[in-house]
């Protein structure tokens, strides 16, 4: 009487008892309704139901449906959005969004599974700074994402510019998917100016652009910083140009002591630059680098 049941089968209980049912809808998922011998349970839809004072057969269904989009058309909404979320939500950008000092700072903390994306092209978070090759920024102009706490953010059809720290910075255990993502004109005197990816799991890139990010740290990457990866990195189909380094890696640089499976597939690098170190293109500084097809040119390492 009154435990949680998971079934979809016939159950038992005691005569005038009752008994809680509870759903787990899969990511992206969430419940529509409940049912009581085929009438709908009114305004309940919750992922629990608790059935009291059983005393002949019934039978309880429940029903899922997918999860709405959330649509945002400012950077605060989006915020917003993103600290409401729940896993498997997906968040749509209906416009192009400009940070405009309003909170703390630019960066937005992920700490669920999610989806951001256009609703409909390619719209343009601007985090308002100066640009790679422009002045100090405000002091509230940071990072775009930041994803923690062993979670996935996955980017589609996004443009991310104008950052003073990062574009994204994946945090341990976490990770990171972009499909059809162009970073661009960002600088920092951190990690990287394009993608620090800082012990994380997944790193999946297809069919992005990262362009004109510039380190200007004592020892800052340009395009990407990859550190000690977890799990798989595949980059395919993706072009990285014209981003500079102060100490190794001006594309990407890779520190990969645990060997884990790294893979550029049909990548182009060029034009990129290491003003102070290693790999103008890219810098391996431990393990491996599995490279199929894509150019590699122009690149310096000075």
């Amino acid at each position: 009487s009154g435990s949680p049941i998971t079934t979809n089968s016939s159950i038992s209980v005691e005569y005038g008892g009752s008994v809680n049912f509870t759903a787990t809808p899969s990511s992206g998922w969430e419940v529509e309704k409940w049912t009581l011998d085929g009438n709908e349970v009114s305004g309940h839809t919750n992922t629990s139901y608790t059935l009291p004072s059983v005393t002949g057969n019934k039978t309880v269904t429940v029903k899922f449906k997918k999860k709405q989009a959330i649509k945002v058309s400012d950077w605060e909404a989006l915020r917003t959005a993103v600290k409401k979320a729940s896993d498997g939500d997906v968040i749509e950008i209906a416009k192009d969004l400009t940070y405009e000092f309003s909170s703390t700072n630019s960066s937005i903390e992920v700490k669920k599974n999610i989806t951001i994306k256009s609703i409909s092209g390619t719209h343009t978070l601007n985090a308002n700074g100066k640009g790679a090759d422009g002045g100090a920024a405000n002091a509230k102009v940071q990072s775009i994402f930041e994803v923690n706490g062993d979670k996935t953010l996955t980017l589609d059809h996004i443009n991310l510019t104008k950052t003073e720290k990062y574009a994204v910075y994946v945090a341990e255990d976490s990770s990171l998917i972009m499909s059809e993502v162009t970073i661009t004109d960002c600088k920092t005197k951190y990690n990287a100016a394009g993608i620090y990816f800082n012990k994380g799991k997944k790193l999946m890139l297809t069919g992005c652009t990262i362009e004109k990010c510039k380190g200007k740290g004592t020892n800052s990457s340009g395009g990407i910083d990859i550190q000690e990866p977890k799990e798989a990195v595949t980059i395919t189909d993706t072009t990285i140009q014209d981003c500079e380094a102060t100490v190794n890696g001006g594309g990407i640089n890779l520190n990969n002591t645990q060997n884990i499976l790294c893979t550029l597939k049909n990548v182009t690098i060029q034009r990129c630059i290491a003003t102070n170190g290693g790999g103008g293109g890219v810098c391996v500084k431990a393990g491996a680098l599995t490279i199929t097809g894509g150019s590699f040119k122009e690149n310096l390492a000075v």
